[in-house]
C-alpha cells in the first residue's frame, strides 16, 4: 500500500467535499474494542452527494477506501492503514421516520434508537436487536439476529432480514439503487452486498402494545446482560457458527477449556468463550494470536475449523 500524501490530498478533497476531513485518525476510537491504529484519511461526508463526490475522489486519485459503521464487529491492525475510512453519521445518516408500518432508517441509526423508535410508534418485530450494538447500515450488511427466545429451540434465529423490505445502496462508482428483499441473498451473518455501500432500509412491522413492546425488549436485553460480555472492550462473536454441527462456536471454545486464556491484554471472556476483551492495552497482535490459538484448538480437538465472524483490517487483508 502506498502513503498518502496527506496535506495535498486534504487540499485538494476539500474543493469537491463539503463534509469533515480528518488526518491521521485513530480507529481505536471508532472500534468497541478499542483497538486500531490510525488511517490517513477519516471522512464524514454530509449527504448522498458528498458521499459519492468523496468516492469518485479517491478512486481517481487511486486512495483504498473503506466504510466504518460503529466499528462494533471490527478488529483493526494497530499499523497505519494508507487508505481513507469513510463514517456515515452526519445527520442526514441518522434520519429515521414511519409511514403506516414501514419504517425507513438511515445507515447512521443505531439499532437501539431504532428498536426504541419503534417501540415509541407502537411498532413491534424488532425487538430481538436490542442489546445489540452498531448501525442500521452495519447490521443489514452483517444480517445481525440473535437466538429467538420465544420459540423454545436453541436453533431458532431472528435476524434483520426477516423484516427488511428494500435497501437503498450505492456502488464503488457512487451509482445509486433500491434494491428489493427478493433480490437480496440474505444469508447467516451476509447479505451479499460486499460490493455495496448500504445507504438506508426499510423495513416492515407490525402493530403492537407499547407495554409489551417494552417488556419484550427487556427479555432480550436481559438474556444479553446474563450470557454475553458486556462490561470490557469488545468486538462481540469473534467467529461464527459453523454449520457442520449443532453446537456453537462459543460452546466448542468453552468445551476446549479457553474460557480465560490470556496473551497479554487480550482474553478469552469468561461469561461468553466466543467474546475476546481488551482488558485494558490489548494490541491488534494479541487478538489475532488468540484468534488462531482457538482456531488451532478447536481444529485439532473437533476437526471444526471456525470461520472470523468478525472483520478484520490490516495492511495485507485491505491490499
Amino acid at each position: 500500500m502506498k502513503t498518502i500524501s496527506n496535506i495535498k490530498i486534504q487540499e485538494d478533497l476539500a474543493r469537491v467535499f463539503k463534509g469533515r476531513i480528518r488526518l491521521n485518525e485513530s480507529l481505536a476510537e471508532h472500534t468497541y474494542i478499542k483497538i486500531g491504529g490510525p488511517v490517513d484519511l477519516f471522512l464524514n461526508p454530509e449527504d448522498i452527494a458528498d458521499l459519492r463526490a468523496a468516492i469518485e475522489f479517491l478512486n481517481k486519485a487511486d486512495i483504498p477506501w473503506v466504510i466504518i459503521g460503529k466499528g462494533s464487529n471490527l478488529l483493526v491492525s494497530d499499523q497505519v492503514l494508507p487508505i481513507a475510512a469513510i463514517e456515515l453519521n452526519n445527520d442526514f445518516f441518522q434520519q429515521i421516520s414511519k409511514r403506516d408500518n414501514i419504517v425507513y432508517a438511515a445507515a447512521g441509526v443505531s439499532l437501539a434508537r431504532f428498536v426504541n423508535f419503534n417501540k415509541s410508534q407502537g411498532l413491534a418485530g424488532s425487538e430481538f436487536l436490542a442489546g445489540i450494538p452498531g448501525s442500521i447500515g452495519g447490521a443489514v450488511f452483517m444480517n445481525a439476529g440473535a437466538r429467538d427466545l420465544y420459540s423454545g429451540s436453541l436453533e431458532k434465529i431472528c435476524s434483520i432480514a426477516d423484516i427488511t423490505v428494500k435497501v437503498q445502496v450505492m456502488d464503488k462508482q457512487g451509482n445509486l439503487r433500491i434494491i428489493n428483499k427478493k433480490d437480496i441473498k440474505f444469508s447467516y451473518r451476509s447479505c451479499g452486498l460486499d460490493e455495496q455501500i448500504i445507504l438506508a432500509a426499510w423495513f416492515e412491522l407490525k402493530p403492537g402494545v407499547e407495554q409489551k413492546i417494552d417488556l419484550d425488549i427487556q427479555v432480550f436485553l436481559n438474556n444479553k446482560i446474563k450470557t454475553q460480555e458486556l462490561c470490557l472492550p469488545n468486538a462481540g462473536c469473534i467467529f461464527k457458527n459453523p454449520a457442520a454441527t449443532k453446537v456453537s462456536a462459543g460452546a466448542l471454545i468453552d468445551q476446549a477449556s479457553l474460557k480465560g486464556l490470556a496473551i497479554g491484554d487480550a482474553a478469552i471472556s469468561f461469561i461468553h468463550a466466543n467474546f475476546i476483551v481488551n482488558k485494558g492495552n490489548a494490541s491488534f497482535a494479541q487478538v489475532k494470536s488468540l484468534i488462531v490459538k482457538i482456531q488451532e484448538t478447536v481444529k485439532n480437538k473437533y476437526s471444526i475449523c471456525l470461520e472470523p465472524e468478525v472483520k478484520i483490517w490490516d495492511r495485507e487483508g485491505l491490499e
